[in-house]
């Protein structure tokens, strides 16, 4: 697995830096840390990248601040990319962070043969607790 950190700021860099992953035959993981970028430029971007690396799995969350090379910045948008050598990759979503939830999820992700979950939950909202203890559970 190669990993490949990007602080966006303008679409020409993207574009320059998108070129070290292309072509993309292996399966390619984005982990997008957002802090306070209007939804519209998140968007935009993420077509850019979309229309670059059609088969790319996007998950990601928004921040209070974005940590890059010992770096502690925020409102900042930071593209976190991992390029797998071999492996199969499934996104999930679901909207409340319950305990049943988080068996579902464990459930598909063994019917997978899953070796690794990431999670992202908002902690302001739903039971991001219960959700891990229900993955955990399951596990």
């Amino acid at each position: 697995m190669q990993t490949l950190i990007h602080r966006y700021q303008s679409v020409d860099g993207l574009q320059s830096f998108l070129q070290k992953i292309m072509p993309a035959d292996n399966p390619v993981l984005l982990q997008v840390m957002a802090g306070d970028q209007h939804q519209n430029q998140v968007t935009a971007v993420l077509a850019l990248i979309q229309k670059a690396l059609p088969k790319i799995v996007i998950i990601g969350a928004s921040t209070s601040g974005e940590i890059h090379q010992d770096q502690i910045s925020d409102g900042e948008l930071l593209l976190v990319f991992s390029v797998f050598e071999q492996t199969q990759l499934h996104p999930f979503y679901v909207a409340d962070s319950t305990e049943a939830t988080g068996h579902e999820v464990a459930d598909q992700a063994n019917q997978l043969g899953a070796k690794c979950t990431i999670v992202f939950g908002n902690p302001l909202t739903g039971q991001p607790q219960a959700f891990i203890d229900g993955l955990a559970q399951k596990s």
